[in-house]
């Protein structure tokens, strides 16, 4: 946990917390003989969980911003991934499409060859 400021300056509070982080594990070994808490519980109860992801532990998904209302984020979410199904369906159209017309130009290409020995 960094303790520093970029500017050389020592910050209070991470030592604080690096203070806690000893004396948690310092408890686990005394109460159990070893220290049996995983990392992610140990920020969750030294840094204090936050909705959505764990502080100290780096990014995880974020929900959607919610508008004034919750439900507005929840409707933009079913748009989005109508948005998505209907794309796929596009794309699988398209796939076969161009699959279809490959098969077309080849049977052409093959049959101008065979035009083109018997010349």
């Amino acid at each position: 946990m960094q303790t520093r400021h970029k500017d050389g300056a020592r910050d209070p509070r991470g030592e604080a917390k690096q203070e806690e982080f000893k004396n948690l594990h310092e408890d686990q070994i005394q109460k159990h003989g070893v220290d049996n808490i995983s990392l992610k519980e140990a920020f969750v109860e030294v840094l204090k969980e936050k909705p959505n992801h764990y502080r100290g532990l780096g990014l995880s998904p974020m929900p959607l911003i919610k508008g004034k209302n919750g439900g507005e984020s929840n409707q933009i979410r079913v748009e989005l991934i109508a948005q998505l199904q209907q794309l796929q369906q596009k794309e699988v159209a398209l796939r076969l499409h161009y699959r279809m017309s490959l098969v077309m130009l080849k049977a052409a290409n093959l049959e101008l060859k065979t035009n083109m020995e018997h010349m």
